[in-house]
Order: C-alpha cells, then sequence, then structure tokens
C-alpha cells in the first residue's frame, strides 16, 4: 500500500494504491479491485470498493490502520491523523483607493487544511512593497504617503497574500 506510514493534518485527502505481486513475478495495480478497510473510520474514511477505491480523507486527528485485502492477501499501513495547518492566507481589501494622508485598514484569514477560515491577523507580519507610496504598521493598518500604487502584503512561514492599495493625490475635506 502506498503511501505508507502517512503522517499528514486533517482536511487532506487522497487515494492509497495498491501493488500486487504475481507469482511470475510481475507488479499490478490493484486498487480498484482490493477491498478497503479503516480501523477508525470516525478519525479516517476510506471508499471501500468500486471506481474511488482507496480514496480517503482524515477527518479528525488521531490515528488509525488502513487495510486493503483481495482475496487472502491484504496489507496495512498507519495513517496519524494531526492538527489542521494553514495552507492559505486571503487578505481584505483586495483592492483599495484612498488619497494620500489617509488610512486603510487591513484583515487577513487563515485557510486550514480541514477548510477552517479564521481571522489571523496577530499572525501575520504587514508590509508594503512600496514605502513611498503607503506604509503599514503591525496591525493591518496602511497610512497613505503619496500617490501610486503598491501591494499590500501579508506573510506568515512561507505563505503570502497580496492586495493592491492605491494612492490617490489628496483632496479638499474643508474651506475657512
Amino acid at each position: 500500500i502506498t503511501p505508507a506510514n502517512m503522517v499528514e493534518p486533517v482536511g487532506t485527502s487522497g487515494f492509497f494504491t495498491a501493488t500486487a505481486t504475481l507469482t511470475n513475478g510481475r507488479v499490478e495495480d490493484v486498487t480498484y479491485l482490493a477491498n478497503w478497510t479503516s480501523s477508525d473510520p470516525a478519525i479516517v474514511s476510506i471508499e471501500t470498493t468500486g471506481q474511488n477505491a482507496g480514496y480517503a480523507t482524515l477527518l479528525e486527528v488521531g490515528s488509525a490502520e488502513i487495510r486493503a485485502v483481495l482475496g487472502t492477501v491484504w496489507d496495512t499501513t498507519p495513517v496519524v491523523v494531526t492538527t489542521a495547518t494553514l495552507v492559505e492566507i486571503q487578505i481584505t481589501p483586495l483592492i483599495t483607493s484612498i488619497p494620500e494622508g489617509l488610512t486603510q485598514q487591513y484583515s487577513a484569514k487563515g485557510v486550514y487544511s480541514d477548510g477552517t477560515i479564521t481571522p489571523i491577523d496577530e499572525d501575520v507580519s504587514w508590509q508594503t512593497n512600496d514605502t513611498n507610496v503607503a506604509v503599514i504598521d503591525l496591525d493591518g493598518l496602511a497610512h497613505a504617503v503619496s500617490p501610486g500604487t503598491t501591494e499590500v502584503l501579508a506573510t506568515h512561514d512561507d505563505l503570502t497574500d497580496e492586495a493592491d492599495l492605491i494612492v490617490t493625490q489628496a483632496e479638499i475635506v474643508e474651506i475657512q
């Protein structure tokens, strides 16, 4: 069975495959012929037979054993399911236009391997790629410095998302 000795986060899904070695030494894929089971379907569910046989979804943190049986021959492999991992960052707003001198608040949400989406504003580092146009503080508040366009970046580990910030000329707000 491959993959063997899987350690993946909650929300991961994909196919296990089974190969059989015949008496003549030939190796064949028997994934769709095997009967698949999970020792704990609440942790790892698996399609048992048919066209999607061997397709597993990691549902909860824990461990389970996957078994493929074909006739009187079988194999097993352990699966360890870890906590969900951050797989994507989403910044809002994506495109903003503000006059110089004003501010724009940005926020970041994290998309996790189990499909959950939660605010991660405090967990990302913020920056702009052109500090002559705008600067951004640790809390995601961008300050428009001068007209132009810059990207606002939110980064966590090796994940980054970006949004466009357009700074326009200052506007008249009062005449005395």
